[in-house]
């Protein structure tokens, strides 16, 4: 599949690398926890990985196409919207989180051109809003912070 092959080019060995050794250093356990707590999860990862990485382009990270993550760029708020009015926010159903945390060539009730797992998008931009209002906290400190008080502080809301 295109959505997957993206992921398996050379210039994405980096990337995997270093995602792998922030998944190996900062283990997490997704199980029952609701969707906003999962999002922010890997949200911090894409993070982290913005500050080992700052001159990887940001496709190679999150895995999308360029068409794809400025779609996103120019929908956020009415992406964000779509979660809260959709009630998926705090879900723990496995079936409906695995929509928008698992890998997929678009998120299904959203249609074509949306990619897959939109939540591993909507946790990053929530993580760059919490740490624009933390700049102080380090890398291992952002990684231990417990992700619901994470996306209370974060005041996410975006304009649109």
């Amino acid at each position: 599949f295109e959505y997957q092959v993206r992921r398996f080019v050379p210039e994405t060995i980096p990337v995997n690398v270093m995602k792998n050794i922030v998944d190996d250093l900062f283990p997490y356990n997704a199980a029952s926890r609701p969707l906003v707590e999962q999002i922010i999860e890997k949200g911090k990862r894409l993070y982290v990985l913005d500050q080992l990485m700052p001159y990887t382009d940001d496709t190679l990270k999150i895995g999308y196409s360029k068409a794809q993550l400025d779609l996103c760029n120019d929908h956020e708020a009415d992406i964000w919207n779509f979660f809260v009015k959709s009630e998926l926010v705090y879900s723990i159903e496995p079936a409906i989180n695995k929509e928008y945390i698992e890998d997929g060539p678009k998120t299904q009730v959203l249609g074509e051109g949306v990619p897959g797992y939109l939540g591993l998008y909507v946790g990053w931009q929530i993580v760059k809003k919490w740490m624009a209002k933390n700049s102080e906290v380090t890398m291992e400190t952002l990684m231990q912070k417990n992700a619901k008080e994470l996306f209370n502080e974060a005041g996410y809301k975006p304009k649109g």
